[in-house]
């Protein structure tokens, strides 16, 4: 399962999960200049993706900034 969440503050303050076979998928269809760009963010979907194949456990996490208010990122695959 890949579960991404956001923290405000310290404060979680929403989940989203989806199957983990998306990681695979978009790790696979993702043009190399999406991949660079998720990978400035903190973002490997190739790592992911072997993590998921040898049933291991990733996780990461960035900040970002949305409408003027600092956010804390966890993505993480299970």
């Amino acid at each position: 399962m890949l579960k991404i969440e956001k923290f405000i503050d310290g404060q979680h303050e929403k989940t989203i999960k989806a199957p983990a076979f998306l990681v695979s998928l978009a790790s696979k269809m993702l043009p190399e200049s999406g991949h660079s760009k998720l990978m400035a963010q903190g973002i490997n979907l190739r790592a992911m993706a072997q993590a998921k194949r040898s049933g291991t456990a990733y996780s990461t996490s960035f900040s970002v900034r949305e409408r003027g208010i600092s956010k804390r990122i966890v993505v993480s695959l299970a």
